[in-house]
């Protein structure tokens, strides 16, 4: 299995972005052979199926292996998820049996880039009337 596509981390942010598309290609030797596209998520080093909920965020479709990002969910503010999304050839045994794009999605609120500024006055001097 090769990859012909490069995915990149993305930077997410969360109801700003909408619908951000992945659609990688792959390539391999034996043509006939049945393969299978899946996906799935990193956590701790420990590879796992992407579980219900994150199906919602992440919509993979088995039969070309492109896989759809969309959130308005703010709980996933400052969240990173490794994901690894890959071809499989189904009867393969090779350590090459697998073409994978793994990559970092980062969820944001905008507010993140905020920009605060220093207040500014009007007036530099002011009366006060003390009894």
């Amino acid at each position: 299995m090769t990859n012909l596509s490069v995915i990149t981390d993305t930077l997410y942010y969360i109801a700003e972005d909408g619908l951000v598309n992945y659609e990688p290609t792959w390539s391999h030797t034996e043509v006939g052979c049945p393969i299978e596209y899946l996906v799935s998520r990193i956590v701790d080093g420990v590879e796992r199926p992407l579980t219900p909920e994150e199906q919602i965020v992440l919509v993979h479709d088995d039969t070309n292996g492109w896989l759809d990002l969309n959130t308005s969910d703010y709980v996933l503010d400052g969240e990173i998820w490794t994901i690894r999304l890959f071809m499989r050839s189904s009867f393969s045994e090779s350590p090459l049996m697998d073409g994978a794009h793994v990559f970092d999605i980062e969820f944001r609120d905008i507010c993140w880039d905020s920009e605060l500024q220093a207040a500014k006055f009007d007036l530099k001097t002011a009366l006060y009337d003390v009894w």
